[in-house]
């Protein structure tokens, strides 16, 4: 594989061995050890509750304000805010305690006897919403765009001009940061306030759910589906001089055509020199590749690998591997591996591997 990567991303797709028909061919990752020891800290469910531990696995430590949700890569003052939406808006939390509402943009009176609705909903594997550059810039989600007389209340009566889409939400997490230092729980943005960034008009189409951003904002990546039911992976530029919203279908480009229907996690890697980022692509299998999807490589022989999290170096990632032990009876463990390829570190040895446990973050 090329040493440099441009642009790198990661997906999370849980499909069967026999599933891997039709992949495009791809390089295998070289062998080689697990390299040194990666900064900062590796944040995981386990037994109910939230852990962090090193990214050798060691100073595993429980943490309190568990909240489901996507955690930002930075902390703030000691606090790393997690958001999460809750009756189809967005709500952001530092401690599991304290929420504060992030968007308050659901129904929308266009004053001319219709309301525009904007729904926003969480998906597997805290897939949605998403923070951009770790929290530092914006936060974005999926949602689902109607348009109906405001006589009907919601979901009573015709609608038309359906469309799913990405949103941008101007709030940075050193914003909510210092809300909540000031005691400031709003405003809550309206919805003339959010940026649709990408729209899909039909039925089939868009898995915005998983999405996520180049480290300067500029790009994102997303799921395509097709008339088939497959599931590609598709890039886009929305940065500055791109007039938004853009079609996913027709503005973005098709980088890796996974043809098979499930798609459960994408992943940019952080670093911001351009010659040196990468996609990582994990469909039960992991992949990287470049976001025009050159390079190719599968990184882990192996199936049934839920989300990955790169390390904030972007040289290393983290995920969980689940393996059937037995009837009803699973093992669940989280290693570490070189982002470019080699071996493979077990980093929860020590702990109960019958109980579940997921990769939520890698931050500071």
């Amino acid at each position: 594989m090329n040493t440099h990567f441009r642009w790198a991303v990661a997906l999370v797709c849980v499909v069967a061995v026999g599933s891997l028909l039709g992949v495009p061919v791809a390089k295998t990752a070289p062998k080689g050890g697990g390299g040194s020891v990666p900064p900062g800290k590796i944040v995981y469910s386990y037994n109910g509750g939230l852990w962090q531990m090193n990214g050798d696995g060691s100073g595993k430590t429980a943490v309190s304000g568990y909240s489901p949700g996507h955690p930002t890569r930075s902390t703030y003052n000691g606090h790393r805010w997690w958001i999460k939406t809750i009756d189809g808006e967005i709500w952001a939390t530092p401690d599991g305690a304290t929420f504060l509402q992030v968007t308050n943009a659901r129904v929308h009176d266009n004053g001319d006897d219709t309301i525009t609705v904007v729904w926003f909903e969480d998906g597997w594997f805290n897939a949605r919403p998403t923070w951009s550059n770790g929290g530092d810039s914006f936060l974005s989600t999926e949602g689902l765009q109607w348009t109906q007389f405001s006589s009907y209340t919601l979901g009573d009566g015709p609608t038309w001009d359906m469309i799913q889409g990405i949103y941008r939400i101007p709030v940075s997490a050193a914003e909510l940061e210092a809300r909540y230092l000031l005691s400031e729980l709003g405003p809550a943005l309206a919805q003339s306030q959010l940026e649709l960034v990408i729209y899909n008009d039909g039925f089939i189409g868009g898995n915005f759910a998983v999405h996520h951003w180049s480290p300067d904002g500029s790009q994102v990546v997303y799921g395509w589906g097709l008339e088939s039911g497959h599931t590609d992976v598709w890039v886009a530029d929305v940065g500055p001089g791109v007039s938004l919203p853009v079609n996913a279908a027709i503005s973005g480009t098709s980088v890796f055509a996974w043809n098979h229907y499930s798609l459960t996690d994408l992943q940019w890697s952080p670093q911001a020199d351009t010659s040196t980022q990468a996609i990582a692509i994990e469909m039960g299998y992991v992949y990287t590749l470049r976001p025009d999807g050159s390079d190719l490589v599968q990184m882990a022989p192996f199936t049934l690998v839920t989300p990955i999290r790169w390390s904030p170096d972007g040289q290393q990632i983290a995920y969980r591997r689940s393996t059937q032990k037995g009837v009803d009876k699973w093992a669940y463990e989280i290693y570490r591996m070189p982002a470019r390829g080699g071996t493979s570190t077990l980093l929860t040895a020590d702990i109960d591997r019958y109980l579940d446990k997921r990769v939520l973050g890698w931050g500071d």
